[in-house]
């Protein structure tokens, strides 16, 4: 029984092997070596493809927090706004012995507002906004 020793061949002439970047040759008539390179470079296609698909998924997530997050905002505006205007044409007055409950409210947009005073002296007045699962606060103190 023999055995056979094969020799990787290293040419240093760099004419002949411009494309490989090590001058090493390398033996390609095996069968499913194509096949093999194939699946490698569509995995690897794939994994980036899945990365990049992430990455905007969470950017939609992240746009869809945000849109509710002025929305409650913006409700919570209003809610402060309301009171304020009722405050400055006498249709509601602050005493102490009122209920701390001014305002609460569903909007058209469907966000909703709850404002009420927390303290008298100075006057605080908190309106907290929600929309969808987010709430935003405004606070008035003078």
């Amino acid at each position: 029984m023999k055995i056979k020793k094969k020799k990787i061949n290293i040419d240093n002439n760099k004419e002949a092997n411009s494309n490989n970047i090590f001058n090493i040759k390398f033996k390609t008539d095996k069968q499913g070596s194509a096949l093999l390179m194939a699946i490698l470079i569509l995995s690897s296609i794939i994994a980036v493809s899945f990365s990049v698909s992430r990455m905007v998924m969470t950017a939609i997530e992240t746009g869809g927090v945000q849109a509710q997050s002025v929305m409650a905002y913006y409700a919570s505006e209003a809610g402060a706004e309301r009171v304020l205007y009722g405050m400055r044409h006498g249709s509601l007055v602050i005493d102490e012995n009122a209920s701390n409950l001014f305002s609460d409210a569903t909007l058209s947009n469907g966000a909703q507002y709850r404002v009420a005073v927390r303290q008298y002296s100075p006057l605080k007045i908190i309106s907290v906004g929600s929309f969808g699962s987010t709430k935003r606060s405004v606070e008035l103190s003078f």
